[in-house]
């Protein structure tokens, strides 16, 4: 039968064989429950928020859009109240009570909000505002996608030695990038030239690629062994809501500012996202001095 799978299945399905043989096998806990209630309130609390802002980004906003997304956010904080009172919460108490973790959920909220709205939109200035063909933009980002390679490496070499000051450089090479490519903004317009995108967004490329690579593994840092499982889901689960969010409320900046030309919709969008970024530098104090080793 192998010989009749496609190449590209065939480790796969070695892999699973290997898990099935090798890995041990964890008795499961018969005491343990999950929170329905919880698990409820926190999709529709998240479904209501993702909806209302990414129709509201892209359709504008009505009464629909905004309801949903206040719905979400009663939701959510009801879903906080459950998990305080609930005897088997989605979230170990232990998690939220760890300053270095929460600080950790905040600043990879912010991070990854920022960066996935700022990918996108500096995509919809290169189109928009400079005129640039799908094609000529595509080319215009390798350097942004470059600078991440480079920053992942970064990261990877130095995450144990340097722990949550790797998260306070890229915090800094973040808000460098940004105020450079401000700046060109400022000056050049919708005439900016190739070797200004150039610097720009690889240095983005750079702080996105540290910054992805150092933030969850410092928040990981100092916690038990037993928390691992639910940190790292929670942190995951952070990071794709973060994605959605951001995308939304960047381009909801942007789009919103369009009217007055996409210079000022560009110059709006890259303050707002300077300011979050000063305000993650806050949090940076609050991380697990040490972080876990990256995994490849």
């Amino acid at each position: 039968m192998a010989a009749h799978l496609p190449h590209q299945y065939r480790p796969r399905r070695h892999r699973l064989i290997l898990a099935l043989r090798h890995l041990p096998t964890v008795p499961a806990h018969q005491s343990a429950r999950i929170d329905l209630t919880g698990s409820i309130l926190l999709a529709l609390a998240l479904f209501g928020l993702l909806f209302g802002l990414v129709t509201g980004s892209s359709d504008g906003w009505d009464g629909l859009t905004i309801s949903s997304v206040i719905a979400g956010v009663v939701l959510l904080v009801l879903f906080g109240w459950r998990q305080a009172r609930a005897d088997e919460p989605l979230l170990p108490r232990s998690l939220l009570a760890n300053r270095g973790f929460t600080s950790g959920l905040i600043v990879g909220l912010c991070v990854f909000a920022s960066f996935s709205g700022l990918m996108y939109v500096i995509s919809l200035f290169f189109q928009l505002g400079l005129g640039y063909t799908p094609t000529e933009t595509s080319l215009n980002l390798i350097p942004l996608t470059i600078g991440i390679m480079i920053g992942s490496g970064i990261a990877n070499a130095l995450i144990l030695k340097l722990g949550r000051r790797l998260v306070l450089v890229g915090m800094l090479t973040t808000i460098l990038g940004t105020g450079i490519l401000l700046l060109f903004v400022l000056a050049s317009g919708i005439q900016m030239i190739w070797w200004q995108n150039l610097i720009a967004t690889s240095l983005i490329g750079v702080a996105a690629g540290i910054c992805f690579n150092s933030v969850f593994n410092t928040a990981l840092g100092n916690l038990k062994p037993e928390e691992a499982g639910s940190a790292s889901g929670s942190l995951s689960a952070i990071q794709q809501i973060a994605n959605g969010i951001g995308s939304a409320l960047v381009t909801t900046i942007f789009i919103g500012t369009l009217a007055s030309g996409s210079v000022t919709a560009m110059t709006t969008t890259l303050i707002v996202i300077l300011a979050v970024a000063a305000l993650c530098l806050l949090a940076v104090p609050l991380l697990p001095r040490a972080a876990v080793a990256i995994e490849e």
